[in-house]
């Protein structure tokens, strides 16, 4: 056969040789990860399971409740914990994949509550984190203007790192897993269009889609509306879009449409109240399918007749729904937890800045002109019955009965003067300065005291701003001046 006769059989051979070729590259493009690079960070063998997930984050800073309040008595690392151990693992080793939308702190959080933070997400095996505002404000180097120490145990991501001039070898464009990439946008307000598209574009660096794809998203409800319809990602989980001035208020629980975004897309709850769960996860037990429905709990069923009355509520598109989006954090959660030695150590290095705070103090008693309500009784006697019979009189006891009469966080607003020279120390040093009493509303009385013609310090009361500088959301969520004043009401007495 002469050659000229085999050209024609040899290109088709090679053509086909070239094919087959490219399609094997193709198909394992999409059944193995990429190749990991210095760009992003790999999570070993790991399945990214999407059939079982759950997200939650927001939480400010936020990292336990108060608990004066029932109706904003939610949220918290411990009871978060415990959620996930006793509701999702339920006694099984971990299979479920966990999310976390970040701003899990805040500028100026206390050093102790940044440990708790980085412990319990390094404990529960958090599988990605979104770099969003709140870690940007908190890590940021005042001075440099970069990024400070980053705990390299937290599995970091923001794709768009470079936008907001951050750059850090612990915070990855994307975290790669054996069956798909997580990837973290954070839009500032305003951006258009144009630009959202091309960060998204620049995010994917031309890799082939590879398994399932999630995005860690923070940004307004236009940006969130290109990235929707766009459509790369399988999975989009946002932050929550209140600003950081909004104090938890219970409200997401009694209204838990208001989480809704767009399309099958929620925010997490704001400050840690609650997880949004995803997959089968959102299946309830039976048992629970009778009162759980998107609410979690059954005392929120008057959903649609409240917000009915409520302009600011959404109308909720699952309302009546057999699933359960959402476990809100509340007390039931409170004890045995997995963590409790992490809470523990964190409960004692609370003690101990509260200790060394104390300390520091001692010598300011030296020249204290606060007295004391026990000095007030001789010539007030009925203003300090009234007192003595509120709970004012009695507020630090409520926090020994719980513990938390050495954090400094909650002894503030259960004493007189903690913040300021001169006031309460602790129960040995400063017995008399123990609760609420008359000068944290009329202010230091030494001068009164020492010759009663001086005014009592009316003019220095400030009664209502006094009042609501504690009788505040998470603290006091319904507080009325004029109810509440009606309780302690006292007027001048003629004796002086």
């Amino acid at each position: 056969m002469k050659l000229k006769n085999l050209i024609p059989s040899i290109s088709i051979s090679i053509c086909i040789l070239i094919l087959i070729f490219v399609s094997i590259r193709y198909y394992r493009s999409q059944e193995s990860p990429p190749p990991t690079t210095s760009a992003s960070k790999t999570s070993g063998l790991k399945s990214l399971d999407l059939n079982r997930w759950l997200a939650f984050g927001d939480f400010r800073g936020y990292v336990e409740p108060c608990g004066c309040n029932p109706a904003t008595d939610l949220g918290g690392l411990k009871r978060a914990a415990h959620a996930i151990y006793r509701d999702i693992y339920q006694g099984k080793e971990p299979n479920t994949t966990i999310l976390s939308v970040g701003n899990l702190f805040e500028s100026g959080l206390e050093e102790e509550k940044k440990d708790f933070m980085v412990d319990f997400l390094k404990f529960m095996n958090v599988d990605a984190v979104l770099f969003n505002k709140g870690e940007f404000e908190y890590f940021k180097d005042k001075k440099t203007g970069g990024m400070s120490a980053i705990p390299d145990s937290i599995p970091y991501v923001l794709s768009n790192a470079e936008q907001h001039g951050i750059k850090n070898k612990n915070i990855f464009p994307r975290l790669e897993f054996k069956d798909g990439q997580v990837f973290g946008l954070w839009f500032q307000p305003g951006q258009s269009k144009r630009e959202i598209l091309s960060t998204i574009e620049t995010a994917k660096n031309g890799i082939l889609k590879h398994g399932k794809s999630v995005l860690l998203f923070s940004g307004d409800d236009a940006a969130l509306k290109v990235v929707h319809e766009y459509g790369f990602f399988d999975l989009v989980v946002t932050s929550h879009t209140s600003p950081f001035s909004k104090a938890p208020d219970g409200y997401e629980k009694k209204f838990p449409g208001t989480l809704h975004r767009i399309g099958d897309i929620y925010m997490v709850p704001s400050y840690g109240q609650g997880l949004l769960l995803g997959g089968e996860l959102r299946k309830p037990a039976p048992q629970e399918a009778a009162h759980s429905g998107i609410f979690g709990d059954d005392d929120t069923q008057s959903t649609q007749l409240d917000c009915a009355d409520d302009l600011s509520c959404k109308e909720d598109p699952l309302e009546f729904s057999d699933e359960r989006l959402f476990i809100w954090l509340d007390k039931s959660y409170q004890e045995g937890t997995a963590i409790d030695k992490i809470y523990q150590k964190y409960e004692d290095a609370r003690t101990s800045a509260f200790e060394a705070f104390s300390k520091q103090k001692l010598k300011s008693l030296e020249n204290t002109q606060f007295v004391g309500a026990a000095a007030c009784q001789g010539c007030h006697a009925q203003s300090h019955k009234i007192w003595s019979e509120s709970h004012h009189a009695s507020a630090l006891a409520t926090l020994q009965e719980v513990g938390k009469d050495k954090d400094p966080e909650c002894v503030s607003c259960h004493v007189l003067g903690l913040n300021d020279d001169g006031g309460y120390v602790d129960q040995q040093a400063t017995p008399q300065f123990a609760n609420v009493q008359c000068e944290n509303c009329h202010g230091p009385m030494k001068k009164h005291l020492a010759n009663p013609t001086q005014p009592l310090g009316e003019e220095l009361a400030r009664p209502k701003g006094v009042c609501v500088s504690c009788h505040e959301p998470p603290h006091t969520s319904d507080f009325n001046y004029q109810n509440y004043w009606e309780k302690i009401k006292h007027k001048k007495e003629s004796s002086y």
